[in-house]
């Protein structure tokens, strides 16, 4: 998934964006994961 993304945003002037976007994403999909499993284990409890 990171080596698609780091195609056409390798070439940018600011290389510390691209990975501040990554960690932006790794965020979002944490905070995600951390939702849903905390609302299954609601629902089974």
């Amino acid at each position: 998934m990171t080596e698609s993304l780091g195609g056409p945003y390798s070439t940018t002037a600011c290389s510390g964006f691209d990975s501040f976007s990554e960690l932006l994403i790794w965020i979002k999909q944490s905070c995600f994961l951390f939702f849903w499993s905390a609302f299954f284990a609601f629902l089974t409890d």
